[in-house]
């Protein structure tokens, strides 16, 4: 079984969790870590029955930005996303996300 990576952020409204390693936008989100977690967990395991193993990804296919400019802004940009469905709003897709940004 492959494992996958899974990252869990915990923000002043709760958790956000995503996995590394998909093609596609799969997040989890909970009131604590553990319901994050279980979240994502439960998320991949959908995402990959909807779209099969082609939705793994091979790691040297993957494209990581690590500038630290672009790790604040994704931060940001989670907790702007977070408060806002409190009030809401909706998350912005990935492809808004990266028009932003290009």
């Amino acid at each position: 079984m492959r494992q996958i990576k899974i990252i869990v952020e915990k923000h002043p409204e709760g958790y956000v969790a995503y996995p590394l390693g998909l093609k596609g936008v799969v997040v989890g989100e909970g009131n604590t870590y553990e319901e994050a977690l279980a979240d994502i967990k439960s998320a991949i395991k959908f995402h990959i029955a909807t779209f099969g193993e082609e939705a793994l990804e091979l790691e040297e296919n993957l494209k990581f930005r690590e500038e630290q400019w672009f790790i604040n802004y994704i931060n940001q940009r989670t907790t702007e996303a977070l408060s806002g469905r409190e009030n809401g709003k909706r998350f912005f897709s990935l492809e808004e996300l990266q028009n932003e940004v290009s």
